[in-house]
Formats: structure tokens, C-alpha cells, sequence
């Protein structure tokens, strides 16, 4: 496939994508981010669309309001053991209802692993205590001031930036 084309066909996914989402509530706040915002934290599907061709990896993560790490960590499931599944495989052409299909599976994935995944980490005894948690030993301490009320302004806003959400 031409790579203008692939690059196009890309992008009618990832618009199909936020459609779909948009029912579950996340919102396409940067080009290949889909996050949706709890009180503590933001979930996230992140769509990585290979260079080797017309295919998508699906990261899921979540990114804690009191996290001052400099990048968004990819921190959950990854779409990459489904890759070759008939189930999800999150490949596309240049015929229409590929870039359906594709965008389909994506929703799947998210649906099947990713709200699971989401929903696990809403117990408190879990996010803290799991050694599979999301929420690092470096930032317990952050996040239970937080819970507490207490979070730097600065940190919340590097969170809301680094996933192009608006600062409340």
C-alpha cells in the first residue's frame, strides 16, 4: 500500500476509534491518545501504528494526578500477544471496511482486557498493595497525600499536559 494512503487509512482509524470510545467515555485529547479522566487519575488507551506496515499496537495505562514522571508510562496490558488473534488482529487495507474492522478490534481489546484492567485498579487495597499495580512504590506516598487532599498544582498540570487534557 502507498504510504500516503497507509498514513491516511491510519488516521480514518484512529477517527473511528474515538467515535467508538466516545460511548465509554474517553475523548481523543492527542493524536494517538484516548484518555478519560477519574478524580485521581486518567485512564488511557494509547494507539501505536507500526512503521513496518498497516497495523496498530494498543497500550493501556493510567496516569496518576500526583505522578511527576516526565513522560507517560505505558504501565498496562499491550495489544502485542493478540497481535496475530483473529479476534484482534488491528490490521487495515485500503478498502473501507478494513479501516472498520480495524477500529472494531481495537474497541474489543479495550473492552475485554482494558475496562478489566481499569476497573481492578479502583480498589485501593489492590493499587496500593499488588505488585502488578500501576501506581509505583515511588509515588505511593504522593498519591495517599493526594487522596488526602493535598497534590502539587504543578504535577496535576504536567499530568494534564502530557495527555492534552484541560487543567481544572
Amino acid at each position: 500500500m502507498d504510504k500516503k494512503i497507509e498514513t491516511s487509512n491510519a488516521e480514518k482509524v484512529k477517527r473511528r476509534v474515538g467515535k467508538l470510545l466516545k460511548e465509554y467515555g474517553f475523548s481523543r485529547t492527542k493524536s494517538t491518545f484516548y484518555t478519560r479522566v477519574l478524580n485521581d487519575r486518567v485512564e488511557f488507551v494509547h494507539l501505536h501504528k507500526f512503521t513496518f506496515g498497516p497495523i496498530f499496537r494498543v497500550h493501556l495505562g493510567i496516569r496518576f494526578f500526583c505522578d511527576s514522571f516526565d513522560a507517560v508510562a505505558l504501565n498496562g496490558p499491550d495489544s502485542d500477544p493478540h497481535r496475530y488473534n483473529k479476534e484482534y488482529s488491528m490490521k487495515f487495507w485500503k478498502e473501507e471496511d478494513t479501516l472498520d474492522r480495524c477500529a472494531n478490534d481495537i474497541l474489543g481489546f479495550v473492552k475485554t482486557i482494558g475496562f478489566d484492567w481499569f476497573d481492578k485498579w479502583k480498589d485501593n487495597n489492590s493499587l496500593l498493595n499488588s505488585l502488578e499495580s500501576p501506581l509505583k512504590d515511588n509515588i505511593k506516598e504522593e498519591y495517599l497525600k493526594m487522596q488526602n487532599g493535598f497534590i502539587s498544582k504543578d504535577v496535576y498540570s504536567k499530568s494534564c499536559e502530557l495527555l492534552g487534557i484541560e487543567a481544572e
